[in-house]
């Protein structure tokens, strides 16, 4: 009888191992496939832009939040107000939100510490460090701030996943930039009088008198005629960019403008 419980033990023994493998194979199989995987950082899409002029800034940006082909929303806000300037985000929703308060903590702490809001240019420092302390993880925010400089000049910053950033006329970040990058760039042309297009470096380019401050040669009304374009041609071509666009303007003297949602 002894050899006979030990060879049913062993027999136990026995079943117990191929189960145990399998377990562990289907939840490899399972990983392997990604049923069992949250992705930490998603993209959802969407485009948002900034353009300097003579003496405003405009910002924009789509209301439409997806992932692949699903639509979550379509009225989703992606301008945040950091101390007087203007920041746009696009890529993964929750990071551009999360990197939203923290721009909002420190500009809280800048004015704290000097006892005045920030110009334009100390918040793309801010918003530099901000990203460039992250760059072990970066925060998934294709970036685009707007606001005036000292001068009242519009002043517009890029800035790339982990805090470079560069003081340009327009720019364009997100998942339409290849299609209204080169809309936008007509706004700094004019046209010579041999009917060939040129930078206008006159009044869009870099002045003497003022420190490096790049801006567009159109005015207003034709800013955000060429920004509304821009959108809408995108929109046909780029199924994350969509429903409306969200306007801001910033002018000298006069503060931030009211909102403006314009259909797509």
């Amino acid at each position: 009888s002894r050899c006979l419980c030990g060879g049913q033990r062993a027999r136990g023994e026995m079943g117990r191992i191929p189960a145990t493998s399998l377990h562990v194979l289907l939840l490899f199989l399972l990983v392997q496939h990604g049923s069992c995987r949250r992705e930490l950082q998603v993209n959802n899409g969407g485009a948002c832009l900034a353009v300097a002029g003579e003496d405003f800034a405009v910002i924009a940006a789509d209301t439409r939040l997806s992932l692949d082909l699903n639509v979550h929303t379509r009225n989703v806000q992606r301008i945040f107000k950091v101390g007087d300037a203007l920041l746009s985000a696009s890529g993964c929703h929750a990071d551009c939100q999360a990197l939203a308060v923290s721009m909002s903590r420190r500009v809280r702490d800048y004015e704290w510490t000097c006892g005045r809001p920030p110009t334009t240019t100390a918040v793309a420092n801010m918003l530099s460090n901000e990203l460039y302390s992250r760059r072990f993880q970066p925060y998934f925010a294709l970036c685009v701030l707007c606001g005036l400089d000292e001068h009242g000049r519009g002043a517009v910053y890029s800035f790339d996943g982990i805090g470079s950033f560069e003081r340009v006329r327009c720019f364009v970040s997100g998942a339409g930039q290849h299609l209204m990058q080169p809309l936008l760039d007509r706004l700094s042309l004019f046209e010579a009088a041999d009917g060939r297009w040129q930078f206008d470096d006159l009044t869009g380019g870099f002045s003497e008198a003022l420190e490096d401050a790049p801006v567009v040669s159109a005015g207003e009304e034709e800013v955000k005629r060429e920004v509304l374009r821009s959108f809408r041609a995108a929109a046909e071509r780029e199924v994350t960019i969509g429903d409306a666009v969200r306007l801001r303007v910033l002018r000298r003297g006069g503060g931030a403008a009211g909102e403006e949602v314009l259909p797509l």
